[in-house]
């Protein structure tokens, strides 16, 4: 099984390809530019990129993060939008998509929901790949986006070997 996880944003999407075994085959971030593009133009563009990192790649299942905006409605809506965009895709592909809170996967890896992004990026870090320090700063070495999409994807891949292993659906 090859599974992409997504940590979705306009302006910096982090993604990561993983095996069922969580073999790290790929990580990056898909980058727009608000001056450059519309937001509709935006969101075709990281609906687009995340559609050829599915074919290329053989995906068999989409695993993004789930998020809750109570301060911010207007991300709140942008980012529901791209989410459709992202659910249109796979439906289109007949990938499957799962979905998996922050405080979902923190509780997998770590044991405690209520973990900061730093604390499972070292995790990460010290058991998977290191990408460097933990950095939620624009630009070329910011980490986070990718940080994030990789602790969705391993904790949901941890949480679904366990159900299979213990036959739990």
């Amino acid at each position: 099984m090859i599974i992409l996880g997504l940590d979705l944003s306009l302006s910096s999407t982090g993604w990561n390809i993983i095996t069922h075994e969580d073999t790290i085959l790929g990580h990056g971030r898909i980058c727009t530019n608000a001056k450059k593009h519309t937001e509709f133009e935006r969101m075709q563009i990281v609906a687009n990129e995340i559609k050829e990192l599915i074919e290329i790649n053989s995906i068999d299942t989409v695993v993004v993060e789930d998020q809750f905006f109570a301060k911010n409605p207007k991300t709140g809506l942008t980012l529901a939008r791209l989410m459709g965009c992202v659910i249109y895709v796979c439906m289109e592909l007949e990938v499957k998509i799962e979905l998996l809170t922050p405080t979902q996967a923190r509780k997998i890896l770590l044991g405690i929901g209520k973990s900061t992004k730093e604390d499972v990026a070292e995790f990460i870090r010290k058991n998977y790949i290191d990408l460097g320090e933990f950095s939620d700063k624009q630009g070329k070495d910011k980490t986070s986006d990718i940080y994030d999409s990789l602790a969705i994807s391993l904790a949901w891949n941890k949480k679904n070997n366990l159900n299979n292993k213990y036959g739990n659906k």
